[in-house]
């Protein structure tokens, strides 16, 4: 028997002006809840994880999505049939909450060591501080 694929999930490193990263706070699964992530969703059978990537923050956080870049390295596993992969983003308004987040904050790179964050995100932070596009961390 052959392992089934393994399915993508997309997420953005949404980075604002100051440069500080935007992280959400699951309000479900009860498994996720109160744990952060960087904000995105499982890509469907057939489509491009950009505009996944793109659909899902429109979707969740009521936002446009403007994607900057790949973050470099990844992808991240997230469990035996999920592996992560993130882009750097910038977004039109400030997010909303939503059916499966309750809080949005903006934090900056050394904050996100203190936060409680999915450990997927958390695997990717090395890649992430590395590739700063502004170099602020």
């Amino acid at each position: 028997m052959s392992a089934s694929p393994t399915r993508l999930v997309v997420g953005a490193v949404v980075i604002g002006g100051d440069g500080r990263i935007l992280v959400s706070r699951r309000s479900r699964p009860e498994a996720l809840r109160g744990r952060y992530e960087f904000p995105g969703g499982k890509v469907e059978p057939g489509e491009e994880p950009s505009a996944a990537l793109v659909r899902e923050l429109r979707e969740e956080l009521d936002v446009e999505l403007t994607i900057i870049r790949a973050v470099a390295g990844g992808p991240w596993p997230i469990d035996e049939s999920h592996t992560l992969r993130l882009w750097w983003g910038e977004i039109d308004r400030s997010p909303v909450g939503a059916e499966s987040h309750d809080r949005h904050d903006w934090v900056t790179v050394a904050d996100l060591d203190r936060i409680d964050l999915l450990d997927s995100d958390r695997a990717a932070l090395t890649s992430v501080r590395a590739d700063h596009p502004t170099g602020r961390t």
